[in-house]
């Protein structure tokens, strides 16, 4: 998908208001009882940025040390 935003010229800005727009609405939905509270709830991710950042970064890391020869890569923590 992100090849087809860079491509139509979207901005990571403008992504984020669109999607931020969609959550409103659809909390909106959930508050008139036109969609279930479940349906809102399975929509949400299931872990946050910072646990998916900690859990797919080493991988990355280890994928870059593997393309330097081994070469020790500093594996960063996120936190908030």
């Amino acid at each position: 998908m992100q090849p087809r935003v860079i491509e139509v010229g979207l901005s990571r800005g403008v992504v984020n208001k669109r999607i931020g727009q969609i959550k409103r609405a659809f909390k909106w939905t959930v508050a008139e009882e036109l969609v279930s509270a479940n349906t809102y709830h399975g929509l949400q991710p299931a872990v946050g940025v910072v646990d998916a950042l900690n859990m797919t970064v080493p991988g990355y890391c280890a994928q870059l040390s593997a393309k330097k020869g081994g070469e020790t890569v500093k594996v960063p923590q996120y936190s908030l």
